[in-house]
């Protein structure tokens, strides 16, 4: 796996080169305060998607001032498994308050073994 992570000045550089998910990881990504958001994966939401600050790993990552923070889990939109998200604010990357974040698939034994 190789990530590449530079400033928005080039917002192509967030790229991960994955063949195979990697720990279960979903996606990586950077959300803006400018409600822009750059995915590892090369994916780009739909003009009807909520911008990065609508986001709850967004808004839950900049309230706690640069502490990682983790979602509920939730069921992943593209893998249709249980995941979550951890993020960190990372500051401003050129004037814009940047978010780091990754999906991560939880381990169906695990959500499976606390419905029982």
């Amino acid at each position: 796996m190789r990530l590449i992570i530079k400033t928005k000045l080039n917002l192509e550089c967030i790229r991960i080169f994955n063949d195979n998910q990697f720990f279960g990881l979903v996606d990586i990504f950077v959300g803006f305060s400018d409600n822009t958001a750059i995915f590892g994966s090369g994916w780009i939401p739909p003009i009807e998607a909520r911008g990065a600050t609508e986001r709850n790993w967004y808004r839950l990552a900049i309230d706690v001032n640069g502490k990682p923070i983790s979602t509920d889990i939730f069921k992943d939109s593209f893998t249709w498994e249980m995941a979550i998200t951890i993020a960190k604010h990372l500051g401003e990357i050129n004037g814009l308050d940047a978010v780091l974040a990754l999906n991560l698939l939880i381990p169906r034994k695990f959500y499976e073994a606390i419905d029982k």
